[in-house]
């Protein structure tokens, strides 16, 4: 009894002393017994002369075939408020990338933008780390208002995700020849003006990098301004678009009423006015027929 029992355990050490050595001496994946999350989400913004922005999107997973399986998906939002009314923001989708090869992808609306799916439901995205990138432009998302500067308003990563980031970068590239003039950026979840980053210069911009890892939900909105004058600005006549497109709907309604408020008092004037009256002659006697 004894001896058996020596016997099995001296296979069990062998039997753990080959798993152990079976690397060669090499370290095992340092990945394995961690989650399902996305490492790094790394967003390069070049402000263009015409004024729209070039927006590349790096953002490195960590796949364990659990929400990462066929690929992943990334919401943008189209539509903000402008001055009374909403503006649709211009986008183009130039390019959709699996570790730096195109990747399959398709999209479709929301109610508030549009969604982005990168992958294929006949392909299994493998156990390990793997990068995306989604590569677009927008238009109608700077600040032109302000006569001393021009700025860039925007939300680094959304605050969509259900994973957790370990790092974000937001680097915004301003015009070639514009001097920064301030910048500043917000951590945390919707609404919240949290400072967990650091913020390097450029030589045409700046970068911003978080100092924390972040939750789902959360994520990094960051603000660049430069000198004015070193854009091409948009017309009178773009500008009397981009403030119809802002009121819209308030246009179509204020229309709406006034036709609907033509067409009654014609129709008024037409069936609904009583007949002049004549001259009204007293009547002494009862009329025939009544007592």
């Amino acid at each position: 009894m004894i001896k058996t029992f020596f016997i099995s355990a001296l296979f069990v050490c062998l039997g753990i002393f080959q798993l152990t050595g079976q690397t060669g001496g090499e370290s095992p994946d340092p990945y394995v017994y961690q989650s399902e999350r996305i490492m790094c989400f790394h967003s390069i913004m070049r402000v263009q002369k015409d004024c729209s922005v070039e927006i590349t999107e790096r953002i490195t997973v960590y796949a364990k075939g659990i929400d990462i399986n066929h690929g992943i998906f990334r919401d943008l939002p189209l539509y903000y408020d402008y001055e009374g009314g909403r503006t649709d923001v211009g986008f183009k989708l130039n390019s959709v990338k699996l570790d730096g090869q195109p990747e399959d992808y398709h999209t479709e609306g929301m109610d508030n933008g549009i969604r982005i799916y990168a992958g294929n439901e006949d392909r299994i995205v493998s156990n390990g780390k793997h990068t995306y990138e989604f590569s677009y432009t927008v238009d109608h998302a700077l600040g032109l208002k302000d006569p001393k500067f021009d700025e860039l308003y925007w939300n680094v990563n959304g605050n969509g995700w259900y994973f957790t980031i370990d790092t974000i970068r937001g680097e915004v590239h301003y015009p070639k020849g514009a001097k920064l003039v301030q910048y500043k950026a917000y951590t945390g979840r919707t609404g919240e003006l949290g400072l967990a980053y650091t913020a390097d210069i450029l030589d045409d911009g700046i970068l911003f990098t978080s100092t924390r890892a972040f939750n789902a939900t959360e994520g990094m909105t960051v603000a660049v301004a430069w000198n004015k004058n070193n854009l091409t600005y948009p017309t009178a006549f773009d500008n009397f678009i981009y403030w119809v497109k802002s009121h819209f709907l308030w246009i179509v309604g204020l229309l709406g009423f006034i036709i609907t408020l033509l067409y009654s008092y014609v129709t008024w004037l037409r069936y609904g006015r009583d007949p002049k009256p004549g001259v009204i002659m007293p009547q002494y006697e009862a009329p025939e027929g009544f007592t």
